[in-house]
């Protein structure tokens, strides 16, 4: 094996280890991390203001301030995909009938906004969401 066979099989290597050939997201899964905040149509009426923050590593948290159900909180993972975004959480405060129940969303980025819809386990309905990001990455690349 010639030097230079050895130095790009060595690369090669150290790319598989740390995730830079294998890696499972779609392109740069840092995008998302940060502070976002939107709303959505309340089941109850009128609208719904949402703060969220996603987290490095993969976890997020939020608030609903949710008409007539007052403050909610939810915490969960977040996925990076070619569409944009997908949430799985729970429901962490809130209303007895919400507390501990589960939601998904599917949310496609359109330039600097992510809107999709929320699937809740306790409506059978799907409500539309739209999320602006409010706080960039420190990373000087995001």
């Amino acid at each position: 094996m010639t030097k230079t066979r050895v130095v790009l099989a060595l690369v090669a290597l150290l790319a598989l280890s740390k995730g830079g050939l294998g890696r499972t997201q779609e392109g740069d899964a840092t995008w998302p991390i940060g502070a976002w905040t939107g709303t959505s149509p309340s089941p109850k009426g009128g609208m719904q203001a949402w703060e969220v923050i996603l987290e490095r590593d993969y976890s997020f948290k939020g608030l609903i301030d949710s008409r007539g159900d007052g403050i909610v909180g939810m915490s969960g993972t977040w996925t990076v995909s070619k569409a944009g975004l997908s949430m799985t959480g729970t429901w962490s405060s809130g209303p007895p009938s919400v507390r501990g129940t589960s939601f998904t969303m599917d949310l496609a980025k359109k330039g600097d906004l992510l809107e999709g819809t929320q699937r809740r386990t306790f409506q059978p309905r799907e409500i539309p969401v739209s999320l602006r990001k409010i706080r960039y990455n420190p990373d000087p690349k995001h």
